[in-house]
């Protein structure tokens, strides 16, 4: 079936006049005898607008009770069944009440199009994604609804809805616009957000979004030729940066490149220093919701795990958040971004600094070659370890010293062994021999007969320094081993986790069977049974499985997750263990991702299939 023609109309400012423009271009199209529902509109009680949408076959709402409450919501089914030429559903942006099949309209719209059914919609211009954090430094009011900029870029028209804000604001004061949030004392954010200036700066914004994506009523010329795919735009999200500001600019970089979104997380297996940041299924809830792929690494140097993992993707252009790390994590690494910069091959990068992307210092080309097989450790880590493993024994000596006729030289050396760890656990078995070392020497000076020489005159001192050396030795090697051992179970627990959504991935088609995907499942982990309940009313019935015994509900289930609101996958398996369970956790959020981008890569595509036409329309 071939898919409907989405046309949207993009405001400059709320009450600029774009339901209005909808129902009219509805109105046009029923008087030219084409098939016209209004499956949603938002007249707000506006006298004009209800007048409008009067002449037209409205589609009843679908009523959702939540918290106490009814809330009407357009209802996808109903309008599929009618199947008229063309759907009217105003506020793209909306998202749905907790309970409906799906999160956000714009995600009903697509049903819509995939269906045949051409769907006519509105949608301002502080709810593109790109825009969010533009629009929120402009406004001062954080936005809480938008809709990628790939689902706008799949329109087949988008006509810009023009409004002098003065006009704006004589309509708000009329009651005539945005009735239900009016610009008075009781609403101070709303009144804010009314003002002529920013309502100015909200329209040069949308104007200047418009010509970066070709969307002007001066379309760009195409370019001849056959060009290259561009690589995909790869945004770090190391722990503790801005990443909400890093994805949204990462993912406006994408779409002006027509290019893919890979985000990556990079697990630092060091255990120092480690910042408290988002966490995986946050991380990848937003990639998703931006079309964009998540991905997961481990390693102690994120700077060049950054660069190897740009490096092995082809990619492009790297986002990089900068921030302030903790003190550790600045003693150990230094500045990520600079670091990067330095190991980074010919690659575009943008600094993110927190809350002002905007102003984010803009693409460093280097062209040295991309980091290949180096050092486990960073470079001042190593730096600091080495230090420490010369400064902390004769420190720690010189200290003890004034007690040497209470402690003695085996007090002193069991002290020193602090000094080893502390060494082995910064640099490794290196940095310990070194500790060791210089503990031995520290301790011949200031604990044995002649005091601060080098001789030791007593046999039992030399050889209480002998066992110490060979016992220093041992811990160092064996607490350099537990840490390269730790480092490796982080690493091979982050390569698990990467395989549990590569396998969400591959499995998770958006159109096959619930069945199927059950079966596949429980091929894939080996299990006894694999099932998907849907919730029905107070009980929970069984739409597929594979395997047997299926609970009944989701609290008998071994395993348990929801993967769509009103649906869980449910498992269970003889063999089941604490470590599968929770890399069925991290499949499971993949695969209720992985089918989220699915649906997206299908608007994505039909990008290439179709160019985008405009028509600029002026609403005054």
């Amino acid at each position: 079936m071939e898919r409907g023609r989405l046309h949207i109309y993009l405001g400059a400012v709320p009450g600029a006049g774009k339901t209005h423009a909808m129902l009219a271009e509805g109105e046009r199209l029923s008087a030219l005898g084409t098939d016209v529902v209004v499956a949603l509109v938002e007249t707000h009680g506006r006298e004009t607008l209800d007048q409008l949408a009067a002449g037209l076959e409205t589609v009843p709402r679908r009523r959702i009770a939540y918290r106490g409450t009814s809330f009407g919501e357009l209802d996808t089914d109903t309008v599929l069944a009618r199947h008229p030429a063309v759907a009217l559903v105003d506020e793209l942006a909306h998202s749905n009440v907790p309970g409906s099949r799906r999160e956000k309209r714009w995600q009903d719209v697509d049903e819509l199009l995939r269906a045949g059914i051409d769907v006519v919609t509105t949608l301002n211009v502080q709810h593109l994604a790109g825009l969010h954090d533009a629009v929120e430094q402009i406004t001062g009011v954080r936005q809480r609804e938008f809709v990628p900029e790939a689902v706008v870029l799949t329109a087949d028209r988008v006509d810009f809805v023009d409004a002098d804000p003065r006009i704006v604001l004589r309509r708000l004061a009329r009651g005539q616009a945005d009735p239900a949030n009016p610009a008075n004392p009781q609403f101070p954010a709303r009144d804010g957000f009314y003002d002529p200036g920013r309502l100015d700066a909200l329209r040069q914004l949308a104007l200047a979004w418009l010509s970066d994506h070709h969307l002007g009523p001066v379309p760009s010329q195409p370019a001849t030729g056959t060009a290259a795919l561009p690589g995909p735009v790869v945004v770090a999200l190391a722990p503790g940066a801005p990443a909400e500001q890093v994805v949204r600019r990462a993912a406006e970089l994408a779409a002006l490149r027509r290019a893919p979104l890979v985000g990556v997380c990079v697990r630092d297996t060091s255990g120092v220093g480690a910042a408290a940041g988002r966490g995986p299924q946050d991380l990848e809830r937003m990639l998703a919701e931006f079309g964009g792929r998540y991905a997961e690494v481990g390693g102690t140097d994120i700077a060049l795990e950054l660069a190897r993992f740009t490096e092995r993707e082809h990619g492009g252009v790297l986002v990089i958040g900068d921030t302030s790390h903790s003190r550790g994590r600045r003693l150990l690494h230094g500045s990520i971004a600079r670091r990067t910069l330095r190991l980074i091959g010919p690659v575009e990068v943008y600094i993110v600094p927190p809350q002002a992307y905007r102003h984010s210092a803009g693409p460093a080309a280097n062209e040295r070659p991309a980091a290949r097989e180096r050092a486990a450790l960073p470079p001042r880590r190593r730096l600091i370890a080495w230090v420490l493993a010369v400064v902390m024994p004769v420190a720690l000596m010189a200290a003890l010293s004034p007690a040497r006729s209470s402690i003695g030289l085996s007090g002193a050396l069991v002290c020193a062994l602090l000094a080893v760890v502390a060494a082995a656990l910064a640099g490794g078995v290196g940095a310990a021999l070194l500790a060791t070392a210089f503990a031995v020497v520290s301790a011949d000076f200031f604990f044995t007969v002649p005091y601060y020489s080098l001789r030791v005159t007593h046999l039992i001192d030399v050889l209480a320094l002998i066992v110490f050396a060979v016992v220093g030795a041992v811990i160092g090697v064996l607490v350099h081993i537990l840490a390269g051992r730790a480092s490796q179970t982080a690493r091979a627990q982050a390569e698990a986790d990467q395989l549990a959504r590569l396998v969400a991935g591959t499995v998770a088609e958006p159109h096959k069977p619930l069945a199927e995907l059950a079966a596949e499942l429980r091929a894939t982990f080996d299990l006894d049974a694999v099932g998907i309940l849907s919730r029905a009313g107070d009980r929970w019935q069984v739409l597929a499985g594979a395997g047997g015994p299926l609970p009944d509900h989701p609290d008998a289930a071994q395993f348990a997750a929801e993967i769509a609101p009103g649906r869980v996958l449910v498992m269970s398996g003889a063999g089941l263990t604490a470590a599968d369970t929770h890399l069925l956790g991290v499949f499971a959020a993949e695969l209720r991702l992985a089918r989220r981008r699915a649906q997206q890569e299908t608007l994505e595509a039909a990008v290439g299939q179709r160019g985008t036409s405009t028509g600029p329309q002026s609403s005054r």
